[in-house]
């Protein structure tokens, strides 16, 4: 009969020591896989964080070349902007000075079809040469070459200037006005006159919103130390969409009720800067169908910054 050897029996020493020395031996070829492994993937995560650094800073440069030559190329357009604009206004204010000067009867007496047309040429001529004012405006701003002339200004000589300006323009457009000035008010250091041009924009920008019978309405009133000009309308409000680019040149707004561009885009623009000029800051409210509000702020003792 055959005998069955255990398998205490049919193993030797030398099998189990071989046994062991294999064990260790896979156990630190496995460490020593681990420990490359890792090594690798450090040295792979150092490499990439590398490249994408490299990366970063050739796209820096790029991006800042790209940047300086849009920069170049928008000074050499409002250059040019500012050498057309010049050479359009010579030969414009002579076309207003003659129609004017045809229009009147102590010079030459003229029918009234040929008054009618004088009158064309000298309400467009009018609107061209604010529109070159305002071209003129925006170039120097954004050349930092405009001008201001800051003093001593009488918040109410403004409101009754305004007025008075504005008067008219509501009666034909039938807009019902309201004027409110706080008591009291301190002078502002600004430019009488660029606070008139911010005022009247804003108040145009509100009527050609505005429908006939609708409410345009002007507050001038003390906030902290800063006199806040308010102008509301009860018109179309401004959509979301244009709310965005509001202040940015040569951007035009389409009001419905005009079914036109309400101009070259650079009124709120030349509003904005000319406030920043004066120390001053411009915001709004607004929501289609529920009308808008501009607020600008001048401080009441402020050093006028001078490009």
């Amino acid at each position: 009969m055959n005998k069955v050897l255990s398998n205490k029996e049919f193993s030797s020493p030398d099998d189990s020591a071989v046994v062991r020395n294999d064990t260790t031996k896979r156990k630190q070829e496995d460490k020593g896989l681990q420990e490359s492994r890792c090594h690798l993937e450090q040295g792979v995560t150092k490499r990439t964080s590398q490249l994408e650094n490299a990366n970063k800073k050739k796209r820096t440069v790029k991006l800042k070349a790209a940047y300086d030559e849009l920069k170049e190329l928008e000074a050499q357009k409002d250059i040019f902007i500012s050498i057309i604009i010049h050479e359009l206004q010579t030969p414009l204010t002579s076309i207003k000075g003659f129609s004017q000067l045809l229009m009147d009867n102590s010079i030459a007496k003229i029918d009234t079809k040929t008054r009618h047309y004088l009158d064309i040429i000298n309400r467009n001529s009018e609107r061209m040469y604010h529109l070159i004012r305002d071209l003129i405006d925006s170039t120097k701003i954004n050349l930092g070459q405009i001008k201001m002339f800051s003093t001593n200004v009488n918040v109410y000589s403004i409101f009754n200037e305004i007025k008075e300006i504005m008067e008219e323009i509501f009666n034909d457009k039938k807009i019902i006005p309201v004027f409110h000035i706080e008591n009291d008010l301190p002078n502002i250091n600004a430019d009488p006159g660029r606070v008139i041009y911010i005022l009247k924009n804003l108040l145009m920008n509100a009527v050609q919103a505005t429908e006939s019978g609708g409410t345009v309405t002007l507050k001038i009133y003390k906030n902290g130390k800063c006199v806040q000009f308010e102008v509301q309308d009860t018109g179309i409000g401004i959509s979301e969409e244009n709310q965005k680019y509001i202040f940015k040149r040569f951007y035009q707004v389409k009001y419905p009720l005009t079914k036109q561009f309400t101009g070259p885009g650079l009124g709120l623009s030349i509003c904005n800067g000319l406030l920043e000029l004066m120390n001053g800051v411009i915001w709004f409210e607004s929501a289609p169908g529920k009308g808008s509000k501009f607020y600008f702020t001048l401080p009441i003792e402020v050093n006028v910054k001078h490009p």
